[in-house]
């Protein structure tokens, strides 16, 4: 009897967990992408990031638990520290390059970013023509990693972490265990962020006011657009026009044609 009460509670508790954990993280991925926000897409993209990113390497590492878990001495605890510490702010960091680049010209984030390692390289004495040391820090600086790499690095986390618990170095490992879980918001937006595109668009509204920016979300009624420096939203009654940048090669008269066209338009169905 007290068994089944126990299941009738568990079962429950254990649904509403993990629905309010692949809510969280699928908020966050439907907000990294630029079409429009529902809740149920939401469940799916969070419940696809909790099995893959969560479920599978705790299974994995509990199948191979004799193999894979250990009881940490001192030394190997600390190195156990210093790698999970490298992952978790390699991660922060590739986050923020993925933030910087969402929100101007890719390119001309790469080009400043190569020529800062060109002057790294010849403090160092380092001839910049080396492809294999160029293409080395253009991924640490400018790269956005793989959805496979950023599942083994997920993976070592959890690993270390699991770990680190396992060895009784409880205070240690649920710091980490906190600090893993903060970190899973930078994953989530990073599993999806290497396949989105932001397409750098100008806006004109019924003001004449032009906007050049990235399309970073729109929606039925909305269009929110990123520059180098702000976000403009705009109410969709509220635009003219919205351009694709790479029509606009003849300049301004491109802009100006596509709008006489489509008063034209408006003028013939009248």
């Amino acid at each position: 009897m007290l068994e089944d009460l126990s299941i009738n509670v568990i079962i429950p508790v254990l649904v509403t967990l993990i629905g309010f954990i692949s809510y969280f993280f699928g908020k966050i991925i439907s907000e990294t992408y630029t079409g429009i926000e529902e809740n149920s897409q939401n469940y799916i993209y969070g419940f696809m990031f909790v099995l893959v990113y969560f479920a599978l390497p705790l299974s994995i590492i509990y199948y191979f638990r004799e193999t894979l878990l250990f009881n940490l001495n001192i030394y190997t605890g600390m190195l156990f520290f210093v790698l999970l510490s490298s992952i978790i702010k390699f991660v922060d960091i590739k986050q923020k390059v993925f933030v910087v680049a969402k929100g101007q010209a890719y390119e001309e984030f790469e080009k400043e970013a190569l020529k800062r390692t060109n002057l790294i390289l010849k403090k160092f004495k380092i001839s910049s023509d080396n492809n294999y040391i160029t293409n080395v820090f253009r991924f640490a600086f400018t790269g956005i990693p793989s959805n496979t790499t950023m599942l083994v690095l997920t993976f070592l986390e959890i690993f270390f972490v699991v770990n680190l618990i396992y060895s009784s170095n409880i205070i240690l490992g649920v710091i980490f265990l906190i600090l893993f879980i903060g970190n899973m918001s930078n994953i989530a937006q990073l599993s999806v962020a290497r396949g989105i595109n932001y397409p750098d668009v100008v806006v004109e509204d019924n003001n004449g006011n032009k906007y050049s920016g990235r399309i970073i979300k729109f929606g039925k009624e909305f269009v929110s657009i990123r520059d180098k420096r702000d976000v403009y939203n705009f109410s969709r009654e509220n635009i003219k026009y919205v351009l694709a940048k790479e029509k606009l090669s003849l300049g301004n008269t491109t802009s100006k044609n596509v709008e006489n066209k489509q008063q034209d338009k408006e003028k013939s169905k009248k």
